[in-house]
């Protein structure tokens, strides 16, 4: 890969988000669904904390950024999916009749599926533009007037080239987590819009 890591490393970077997701699901659900926390100001707080974590991922994107750098961008971003999901589902639910939950959980299935397939898509686009304005940043850079050049005058053009793409490419995902961490920003004051749910919801509450 661009940083050099196997399978299994990327893995085990999945591994530290899943396992904060994982822990913090349950106690998010337990404090929500008995209506002891606004499922609003948690949803806030999960936005703010995946912006964070983006930004700090962002921070620890460079060429030759080490394992243990991403951790801890990763994790507070699990926070944060942990803090996003769980109340919007409990939200839904607890707002939606009774004879209307089985049309309210197909549409926030269809909702998640779309929104990933659309972000997916997004950002996809978004590294690839950002890749390449960065690479005619970097390779416009490169003349014999510049310092950087003369430093690498024993490289080949193939060697050089490669090394251009690379730092355009670390640069092009750089980018993609500073735009989720400004979209994030931005959905904050739309948590609030939402209707505050029932105080308790521990007795009726079906995730499906």
């Amino acid at each position: 890969g661009l940083l050099g890591f196997t399978a299994f490393d990327s893995g085990e970077l999945l591994f530290f988000r899943a396992i904060t997701v994982m822990l913090l699901a349950p106690v998010v659900a337990g404090l929500v669904g008995s209506g002891r926390l606004d499922a609003r100001i948690v949803m806030a707080t999960g936005y703010t904390l995946t912006a964070i974590g983006s930004v700090l991922v962002a921070w620890a994107t460079t060429s030759d950024t080490s394992f243990g750098h991403l951790i801890p961008g990763l994790m507070i971003g699990g926070c944060g999916t942990a803090m996003l999901f769980i109340p919007l589902l409990i939200t839904i639910q607890s707002t939606t009749s009774p004879q209307d939950a089985p049309k309210a959980s197909a549409f926030i299935t269809l909702a998640f599926q779309l929104g990933a397939s659309v972000a997916s898509a997004l950002f996809v686009t978004m590294l690839d533009r950002r890749t390449q304005f960065h690479t005619d940043a970097i390779a416009g850079s490169m003349t014999l007037a510049s310092p950087a050049a003369h430093a690498l005058h024993s490289m080949t053009p193939a060697q050089l080239a490669g090394l251009v793409a690379a730092q355009a490419t670390t640069l092009g995902f750089a980018d993609v987590a500073y735009a989720v961490a400004a979209l994030a920003v931005l959905l904050v004051p739309l948590v609030f819009l939402m209707a505050r749910q029932p105080r308790d919801m521990s007795g009726g509450l079906a995730l499906e």
